[in-house]
């Protein structure tokens, strides 16, 4: 949230079309915030790669992974659900990856995607200019020699699936893809919780495998470490039952949907070998906290 201090209000948004740009406001915010966390040494480098891994995940297991952006303004806060309102989240922050190693790999490290983002703050105080996709395009342009696709309109406003670069995580790091069944709490979560009582168990479901019912009371319920890959960690939930005893439902959140999703594997040998590549990479200096 402290990076909207630059990304929202030092460099503004459009006032009347905010959310047309909700990708970068979002997406670049939740980019530079793991980044950073990593450059001060809060985050290790496996942390680091298990923050993206979740967002790749999550983009890539999204039932509206595809939705144009006019869908996503339009139903921003009414289709939870569907996690339609972190889809900007997710979009913004693969972008953000590849225009940064494209910039990286074509000037040879000399810039990268900060310098975008100071050009843009110049902008924003010197001309008063407020984030839109031609300015984003032409400040990205001055670091590269051949123009990119319009991947604004292709990935953003018509909802083309984004593949990330596979070097977007420097040489420490290899992309594979892995078969991950999507996350599911099998039951109606939302509702459970403002009723207190368990609707809508999805027979087969995971939750309903290990005891979950439509109409125990509901407790209170534990879900997953966010930042990790969700269905590899337990859901945990406390009931009480038709005999009036409590129990701890307890069970791992896997879906029946299976899907090919990216993640980049870390290598802590390449790290220990070559530290000092790795941490150019991030533009890091000194030593990993």
């Amino acid at each position: 949230e402290h990076f909207h201090t630059w990304n929202g209000i030092k460099i503004p948004l459009p006032l009347q079309q905010a959310r047309v740009v909700y990708w970068f406001f979002e997406g670049f915010t939740e980019y530079y915030a793991n980044l950073f966390m990593l450059r001060l040494g809060i985050f290790s480098f496996k942390d680091y790669v298990d923050r993206y891994n979740t967002t790749l995940y999550n983009y890539f297991t999204s039932p509206v992974k595809n939705a144009p952006n006019l869908q996503v303004i339009a139903e921003y806060h009414a289709n939870k659900n569907l996690h339609i309102d972190k889809l900007p989240y997710y979009r913004g922050e693969i972008l953000a990856h590849n225009w940064n190693t494209k910039i990286k790999k074509e000037t040879n490290l000399k810039y990268s995607l900060d310098d975008v983002m100071r050009d843009l703050f110049d902008e924003s105080q010197e001309n008063e200019a407020t984030t839109s996709a031609p300015l984003i395009r032409k400040l990205i342009q001055k670091y590269l020699p051949e123009e990119l696709d319009d991947e604004i309109q292709k990935y953003v406003e018509e909802g083309e699936t984004i593949l990330p670069n596979k070097d977007a995580l420097g040489t420490c790091c290899s992309l594979t893809w892995k078969k991950m069944n999507n996350f599911d709490h099998g039951f109606d979560r939302q509702k459970s919780r403002k009723e207190g009582i368990i609707f809508g168990v999805k027979e087969n479901s995971e939750a309903f495998k290990a005891g979950l019912r439509d109409r125990q009371k509901f407790i209170e319920m534990s879900d997953p470490d966010i930042f990790k890959i969700y269905t590899t960690k337990l859901s945990k939930i406390k009931v009480k039952d038709f005999d009036g005893l409590i129990k701890t439902i307890v069970y791992y959140p896997v879906g029946d949907k299976e899907f090919n999703v990216p993640q980049y594997i870390f290598d802590q040998e390449k790290l220990d070998k070559n530290k000092e590549e790795c941490l150019r990479w991030f533009e890091i200096k000194g030593e990993e906290g």
